[in-house]
Formats: structure tokens, C-alpha cells, sequence
């Protein structure tokens, strides 16, 4: 047999087919991709659950819930999950923060109370509607997130609507206030004695606050002009509330132990007691308008021992219009009501039934003002409560 014969008629080997393989690799392929449609699914439907829920981490101190449909509070637990129609109830001395999906966070100052009203897909958004009913909060958007969350909140005369920025809300007895850090914010003002309807629209910016008073939500019920938004004083970023909702590092006040006395060194302590030395209050800047203040009773520093206090002031110079009292709880300027323009003294009552004393340390700063808007000097006062 030659060579040329064997080439010819010797039987060939038979090739791999490559249809085979291509069929295997298709196969893979298709399972691979069923399996990451399937990853998707699920983390997209993990995710529209996250959407109609926060989360509530305790910083310091305690918290309640009330939860939709219950009558009772619940004592709440760190990383407690809020749904719709939950209530939170910060209590005295305690912070807290509501999480959202999105990293979007809202701070809970001590003595708030805040319901998670409703979770709305709004034109490819979300937006989170929440009730202010008294206390103060902070709210942080989470501003690297594409598709920030849109937050609403609810007082009893505002309708605050923002989907980034960072802004303190206050609602303390029958003042409201806005002070805006980052913008913008839209505002609402409502009247809500029948049917809720806007009075007036303002967007404010960062550094712009507004305050409403008792006396300015009866003018802006009637319908009458008022001056709705201005500037922000430098004071209103400064209390350890807002520094550590900026995320500042704020230290722990010492807590004070108090020493038991019997009545009958009560009584001695009465009978013997030299007459109370009024301390000379910290006057800060110096002032040209002519304007001075002072507060006679009690003296900075004084510890209390009962639930509610009287800050006895008077006029040295000038004649004062409006007189101020900001409390280091809220932060927010009261103006006293009992005040007549001209008048050579005034009284402001710190008690825990009007939610502006608590245990603790208690710090009111004082200013009056000429009837140009001039303040006079600025008095501050501490008081350590104990009862």
C-alpha cells in the first residue's frame, strides 16, 4: 500500500463540532442573566419596602413611640424601625434621629413630638409628609443621593416643603419658627380654620429665618401685612442641639448631684441667711443706643429647687419697646407679651408646664429693644433646676 493510497482512502478522524460549545455558552449565559434579573428584583423590592419607613436611633436618653392604631406609648428602641402613622415622643434631656432610605435624616431635639404622616411616589419621587405637633428638629437632605428624598413637614400654621439643604423647625407653645441653613426652602403659610388654604408662598435661602409669634399668626389670619421672613441672627447656630445636628462634636453637660437637706436645716438655712448678693450679669457687646438692662431675681448660677421660676428685670436707661428672652432649651426668641413699651421693669415666668424650664441647667438670654429695633446689651443668666 503506498502512501498516496493510504491518503485517500484511509478513513478521516472526525472534527469537534463547535456547535455544541456555542450552545453550552448560550445556555450559561442565559442563566446568568435570569439569576441577576432575579438579584435585582429582590433589591429593588427590599428597597420599595425601605421607602415607607425610617429608622430611629437614640443618641442620648429616651424615647417613645406611639404606633399607628394604639392608644398607648411604647418605650422605643435603639434602631426601632417608624412606619406610617407612628408617633415619636422625645423626652427631657434626650436627642434622636429618624433615618431615611436615602441617608436623608431628621434630628429630634429633647421634649418633640413628630408623627410619620405618609410615604407618597410623587412624579418618579418619593415624599415622606410629617407632622410637627410641638418641639424642635433638624433637617439634613442627604445631597450625594440623584434622587433626594421630598421632605414636608406640618405645624399648625406652616407647610415646609425642601428636597435638600439643612434647616432647624421650632413649634414651642404659640411660637413657630424657620431658620434656614442651606437652601431653599418653600414655605406654605396656612390657614387652617375650615378648609386649609395657603395664605402666602415664600422660598427662603440659606441664613434667612421665619419667626411667628402669637401676634403675628393673628395678623396673618386677618389677612393684614406682615413681615414674614428676615435675617438670621448669628445666635440661632450656636446651641448644642443644632452644633451636633451639623454634626459638631458637643461634650456632655455634667449632671450635678444634689445634696438632701432635712427641713430643719431648711429652716435654720432660712432664718440665718445673709441677704442674697445679685451677681452683676454678663453684659456683651457694648452698646451705643443708651439702652441697658438688668435682671434683678434670681442670680445667674442659682440653683432651683421648684418647677417654675420668675426672671425679675428692669430698664436702667433708654426706653425699651419689646423685650426677649431666649431659652437654651428651644432657641427660639420670645417676645414677652406682659411687656408695655416704656415700662421700667419686666417679668418672664419659666415653668415646665409652659415647656421653657427643665431639670438641669437652664440658660436665658435677655435683650431689649428701642423702638427703632436697636437691641441693648445682652444679658444671659443661668440656672441650675433641681426639683
Amino acid at each position: 500500500m503506498n502512501y498516496t493510497y493510504y491518503r485517500r482512502y484511509q478513513p478521516s478522524k472526525k472534527r469537534n463540532s463547535g456547535f455544541k460549545s456555542f450552545f453550552w455558552l448560550v445556555i450559561i449565559l442565559v442563566v446568568i442573566l435570569l439569576v441577576l434579573r432575579a438579584c435585582i428584583s429582590i433589591a429593588g423590592s427590599m428597597l420599595e419596602e425601605k421607602k415607607d419607613e425610617a429608622t430611629l436611633t437614640l443618641y442620648k436618653g429616651d424615647a417613645e413611640v406611639l404606633e399607628w392604631g394604639q392608644t398607648e406609648v411604647e418605650e422605643a428602641s435603639d434602631a426601632q424601625l417608624i412606619l406610617e402613622g407612628d408617633q415619636v415622643n422625645t423626652l427631657a434631656n434626650s436627642w434622636a434621629t429618624l433615618e431615611f432610605y436615602d441617608g436623608s435624616k431628621i434630628r429630634l431635639d429633647q421634649n418633640t413630638k413628630l408623627v410619620l404622616t405618609e410615604v407618597n411616589s410623587v412624579e418618579e419621587s418619593e415624599q415622606v409628609l410629617l407632622e410637627l405637633i410641638e418641639g424642635r428638629i433638624w433637617i439634613y437632605h442627604e445631597l450625594e443621593n440623584e434622587q433626594s428624598l421630598d421632605i414636608q413637614v406640618n405645624t399648625a400654621v406652616m407647610d415646609i416643603q425642601s428636597v435638600q439643604g439643612q434647616y432647624l423647625l421650632a413649634h414651642q407653645g404659640e411660637q413657630e419658627a424657620l431658620f434656614v441653613y442651606e437652601g431653599p426652602v418653600t414655605v406654605e403659610y396656612m390657614d387652617r380654620s375650615g378648609e386649609a388654604r395657603v395664605i402666602e408662598t415664600m422660598v427662603l435661602k440659606g441664613g434667612e429665618m421665619s419667626l411667628l409669634d402669637e401676634t403675628t399668626q393673628a395678623a396673618l389670619q386677618a389677612r393684614e401685612n406682615v413681615t414674614l421672613v428676615e435675617p438670621v441672627r448669628e445666635d440661632m447656630f450656636t446651641d448644642s442641639f443644632v452644633r451636633w445636628s451639623k454634626g459638631e462634636a458637643v461634650e456632655e453637660e455634667p449632671v450635678v448631684e444634689s445634696e438632701v437637706i432635712s427641713d430643719e436645716e431648711v429652716v435654720e438655712e432660712v432664718v440665718t441667711e445673709d441677704p442674697v448678693v445679685v451677681e452683676e450679669p454678663v453684659i456683651e457687646p457694648e452698646i451705643t443706643t443708651g439702652l441697658k438692662i438688668s435682671i434683678i431675681s434670681p442670680a445667674s448660677g442659682s440653683t432651683i429647687q421648684k418647677d417654675a421660676i420668675a426672671l425679675e428685670g428692669q430698664i436702667l436707661s433708654g426706653m425699651a419697646s419689646t423685650v426677649t428672652v431666649t431659652w437654651s432649651g428651644n432657641g427660639v426668641p420670645y417676645t414677652l407679651s406682659g411687656f408695655t413699651a416704656g415700662n421700667g421693669t419686666f417679668r418672664y415666668v419659666a415653668d415646665t408646664d409652659y415647656a421653657n424650664y427643665s431639670v438641669g441647667s437652664n440658660t436665658y438670654t435677655i435683650v431689649a429693644y428701642d423702638e427703632n429695633g436697636q437691641p441693648s446689651n445682652t444679658v444671659v443668666i443661668t440656672l441650675n433646676a433641681e426639683f
